[in-house]
């Protein structure tokens, strides 16, 4: 059982660890286009809105379950 919840800490530390890294991707890519924002293209914004569709994609179902678990206890 201590294996399993060991597991299971280790998939959710490398879960945050990934959103941090997204977040960090986009704020750079943001920090980016307002350096120089009359050079701001089409791909530029489509790549910022990737990373937050990722974290959208990724944080909503974590948040969802650990609402019902909540609701649970």
């Amino acid at each position: 059982m201590a294996q399993v919840k060991n597991l299971i800490i280790q998939e959710e530390d490398k879960f945050f660890s990934d959103c941090i890294d997204i977040i960090k991707e986009a704020s750079v890519s943001i920090a980016c286009c307002l350096d120089e924002p009359s050079e701001v293209t089409r791909e530029d914004l489509e790549h910022i809105q990737k990373q937050i569709t990722i974290l959208e994609n990724n944080l909503g179902p974590f948040y969802v379950e650990e609402l019902e678990s909540m609701k649970n206890e």
